[in-house]
């Protein structure tokens, strides 16, 4: 015997033809289920019970169905399909529209907040106190709006309009977006002179002298403002890699700003330079991110002059070049504290200079990259581990 499957479309299609229903009709406000079950029984000359007899179900699951007290779930559909020859996807087809018609829509509501979401760090920028928490999708874009100084979540923040990517294609991750905002809203309250290439130069062999010791970071922000440039401590966001970043609020107010991602010694000096550099060239906005462990052929021309020229700022290349000759492959620990002491640098800058060439591992003297942190955080403008900003320009 040939069995004759009907398909819901099919179906609606002949009421159609007949006057009995309009099937634009029924996708633009889609009916209930049971009452497709309902003509279904009605064309067949089934009752309800004839159709529990067959499916073996109590008549009242039957008769809820058809008075849309009850749903037809993935079980029901299946015995429906065999009673009925109509694919049990088409069931559940039907009672999914049937479903969401009667589901208020968002005002997409959840579309806005996927986009700030996606725009942003959301909650990390929460849970630093960056943004407050919101009642509302238009209170979050606006908080947002706010913080990055934008009309809308479609536009890049000002200090990234013109901002350099190293290859086709790049781009600054949101967290690193939003840090480098939180930085420059910091710089805003420092108050400094007038910047100048020679005040810069100035500063760089008065900054020289300070690494000699580890508490010589904490006289960095006033001098670096005495030079005209503002100097902030923004505790990284995770998944950000970010060490530091040189930007300008304006053409004549640089900022610079690190992360202590890694507390050392070594790696604050090491940063500082860099963006020194960068400042120096008046570089094209960028973060720097994983700046102490880049590969020089991962870095473009511009990275690797800032890494090329930080480095040199502290060690001269050809006094470390001499050391290197006259102590390779024995990196004693009285030998590196004798050639600090003899350049006047800290030890430490030493060991991380002789690790990033590969001289040495990164294992080899650690008890030499002492923690700049507290010394640091004493005197900066900062943000993280607990600290606040103060409200008012210094």
């Amino acid at each position: 015997m040939k069995i004759y499957r009907y398909t819901i479309k099919r179906y609606l299609t002949g009421l159609e033809a007949a006057g009995n229903i309009s099937v634009a009709s029924m996708r633009s406000s889609p009916q209930q289920p049971g009452h497709f079950l309902r003509d279904t029984l009605a064309k067949r000359g089934w009752t309800q019970m004839d159709l529990a007899l067959i499916m073996d179900k109590p008549l009242p699951a039957i008769n809820e169905i058809i008075n849309g007290k009850r749903t037809i779930t993935a079980l029901m559909a299946i015995h429906l399909e065999s009673a009925l020859g109509i694919p049990a996807e088409d069931w559940l087809e039907l009672e999914a529209r049937y479903q969401l018609s009667k589901v208020e829509s968002d005002d997409g509501q959840t579309a806005r907040r996927a986009v700030a979401f996606k725009y942003a760090p959301v909650k990390d920028m929460q849970k630093r106190g960056w943004i407050p928490q919101f009642d509302s999708v238009k209170q979050l874009e606006v908080e947002l709006c706010d913080f990055f100084r934008v009309s809308a979540l479609d536009t890049p923040p000002p200090i990234f309009a013109n901002a350099r990517s190293s290859t086709e294609g790049d781009s600054f991750s949101p967290e690193q977006v939003a840090w480098c905002m939180r930085a420059a809203q910091l710089a805003e309250l420092i108050q400094c002179k007038p910047f100048s290439s020679e005040s810069l130069e100035a500063a760089v062999g008065e900054l020289r002298a300070l690494a000699r010791t580890v508490s010589g970071s904490r006289e960095v922000p006033s001098l670096l403002a005495r030079a005209g440039i503002r100097f902030v401590v923004v505790e990284h966001l995770p998944r950000t890699k970010i060490d530091g970043a040189a930007f300008w609020l304006d053409r004549n107010r640089p900022v610079i700003a690190v992360s202590l991602r890694y507390d050392r010694i070594d790696a604050f000096w090491h940063t500082l330079m860099h963006e020194i550099s960068h400042i120096r060239h008046r570089d094209a906005f960028s973060p720097d991110s994983d700046i102490l462990s880049a590969e020089p052929q991962g870095l473009d021309l511009i990275e690797e002059r800032a890494n090329k020229e930080g480095a040199i700022a502290l060690i001269a290349d050809r006094e470390l070049q001499s050391f290197v000759v006259r102590t390779r492959p024995f990196y004693k620990r009285e030998k590196i504290l004798g050639f600090a002491n003899r350049i006047k640098i800290h030890p430490g800058i030493v060991t991380g200079q002789l690790q990033f060439r590969g001289e040495i591992s990164y294992k080899s003297h650690r008890d030499f990259l002492e923690k700049v942190r507290e010394h640091l955080l004493e005197t900066s403008v900062c943000d993280g581990w607990g600290k606040f900003p103060a409200l008012q320009p210094t």
